[in-house]
C-alpha cells in the first residue's frame, strides 16, 4: 500500500509536517501498513519511547542503574488505560511507567507519549548526562 500524504485532513497534515524527517518516515510506514492517522502516530510515539527507555537502561553505567529504577518507580500509577481504544491499550501495556503515567494525564494518547519522552530526556540530561555525549 502506498499512502498519499495529501489525503490527510488539514489538521493531520499540519501535525505531520511539524515532525522531524525520521518521525515522518516512521509514521508514513504505519500509514502504509493501513493504520489510521491516529494509530500511526501513537504507534510511532510508543515505539520511540520504549526504544529510548530500553536504550537508556542498556547503556547506563552500573553505578547509575538505581537512578533508572527510582525514576521508573516515581511514575507508578493506578491508571490502567480504561478509556483507550483496544489498539491504544495494547500499546499502553508495553510502556514504561513514565509513559503510562503521562498517558493518564492527557485526553489524547499521543500527547501523553510526547510528554513522557520529554520527562525521560530531562532525566537523562540532569542525571545521566554522559549518555548525551558522543562516544
Amino acid at each position: 500500500m502506498s499512502f498519499n500524504i495529501n489525503n490527510l485532513k488539514h489538521d493531520e497534515l499540519n501535525f505531520y509536517n511539524l515532525k522531524n524527517e525520521n518521525t515522518k518516515t516512521r509514521i508514513l510506514k504505519h500509514l502504509n501498513d493501513g493504520k489510521s492517522f491516529n494509530d500511526a502516530v501513537v504507534t510511532e510515539a510508543s515505539e520511540s519511547l520504549v526504544s529510548y527507555y530500553n536504550w537508556i537502561k542498556s547503556n547506563v553505567k552500573d553505578e547509575d542503574k538505581y537512578k533508572i529504577t527510582e525514576f521508573d518507580d516515581s511514575y507508578k500509577t493506578n491508571y490502567n488505560g480504561d478509556n483507550l481504544t483496544p489498539y491504544e491499550k495494547e500499546l499502553f501495556n508495553t510502556l514504561p511507567n513514565v509513559g503510562k503515567w503521562q498517558v493518564g494525564n492527557y485526553s489524547r494518547m499521543w500527547r501523553g507519549l510526547e510528554e513522557a519522552d520529554e520527562c525521560l530526556m530531562e532525566m537523562v540530561h540532569h542525571e545521566l548526562e554522559y549518555l548525551n555525549r558522543p562516544y
